[in-house]
């Protein structure tokens, strides 16, 4: 099978076209959609609703289409261009964006709700791990990230380590960050090898204020730390309610540690295995809802009368016949049709004289 995946951020894709290459399918990427490029596929997936969603929305193909909505895109305009029934799959990666889409666009029957794709083999914890004071963080240095709560919290909580690896999308933030951060932060370049920066660290502590899923958690419950989430909205369709805080005192009471398995099989209950998105890749059969038809025919002859009911007999598509007779000729052809489009108003979409 030939998947083709279009999108800005490929580190939400990169796992699954892993795996799904191993399976043997053939996976390629791109970050904008140009149909003179693309090559025929069976699948196109477009994660994130942009431009280039609308792009592939109005491209005539035979390939599955597949649409995935984060946040970002269920809070701007674009979900208004976004037309459901052009996609064969609406992904959401958590119920309540479903909902808030819904709430915007209407009912979305071929939504479908599915975390971000994550291989548990792809994760582990040193054999011997055991708790200790270091909190980690990994991410986007932004607003929406918490980071200026982050550094709060490691005033009050001074006992505490903060381990943060992240990259800097605000400059402005980032200064504020360095002139704010206790002596108990300490900052990391960016890396992809997040399994080894989670080695040594106990717990992870997520401070945003919106998020559509948040895989920085779950890969840290993977190897085997103990999330804090912050109680953005979604977050508790995404992560038990014990791991979940909204305050200072709800944060403190949940620094007490289990054991690393605790925390790799609670996040793995919640994720799904490549077939279930494998799954998502089956052409559905879409049902045709024709619209209604009445043929309003003004009887003043009955020459071809027969030939013509004859004739709408033999026609394919459901249609509604009406008749009015007019061999007296006591009224106007726009009188008639006036008559029959008051007699067909409520019955079909469609008139046809």
């Amino acid at each position: 099978m030939k998947i083709v995946f279009i999108t800005p951020y490929p580190q939400f894709i990169k796992q699954m076209m892993q795996d799904l290459a191993k399976l043997g399918h053939n996976c390629e990427y791109y970050s904008s959609f140009d149909k003179n490029v693309i090559p025929l596929c069976d699948v196109i997936w477009c994660d994130f609703a942009t431009n280039e969603a609308i792009k592939i929305q109005e491209y005539m193909t035979h390939a599955v289409k597949i649409l995935r909505i984060h946040r970002y895109e269920v809070y701007t305009d674009i979900l208004h261009y976004i037309v459901p029934s052009a996609w064969d799959k609406i992904v959401f990666v958590n119920e309540a964006y479903l909902a808030k889409a819904e709430e915007k666009i209407g009912k979305i029957e071929n939504a479908v709700v599915m975390p971000n794709y994550l291989n548990p083999e792809y994760y582990s914890y040193p054999v011997n791990k055991k708790a200790n004071n270091k909190i980690a963080w990994a991410g986007y240095i932004n607003d929406k990230k918490g980071i200026d709560v982050i550094c709060m919290l490691a005033q009050e909580l001074n006992k505490y380590e903060f381990h943060l690896i992240g990259s800097i999308q605000d400059e402005a933030l980032w200064d504020y960050v360095r002139n704010n951060s206790p002596k108990n932060m300490f900052w990391y370049d960016w890396t992809d090898n997040l399994v080894k920066f989670f080695e040594d660290k106990t717990y992870y502590l997520n401070a945003s204020t919106t998020e559509s899923w948040a895989v920085a958690p779950a890969e840290a419950m993977l190897c085997g730390l103990k999330p804090l989430i912050r109680n953005w909205m979604g977050a508790s369709y995404a992560y038990d309610a014990e791991f979940i805080w909204s305050n200072f005192v709800e944060l403190k009471n949940m620094l007490k540690y289990d054991n690393p398995e605790v925390y790799r099989k609670k996040i793995m209950s919640r994720l799904k295995p490549i077939e279930s998105y494998i799954d998502l890749f089956k052409k559905t059969e879409k049902k045709i809802e024709y619209p209604s038809i009445t043929i309003a025919i003004v009887k003043t002859r009955n020459k071809y009368f027969p030939q013509l009911l004859n004739s709408l007999e033999y026609q394919d598509y459901p249609i509604n016949i009406d008749v009015l007779d007019n061999m007296d000729k006591d009224k106007s052809i726009g009188k008639c049709y006036n008559i029959l489009a008051d007699r067909c108003r409520n019955e079909s979409e469609y008139i046809c004289s």
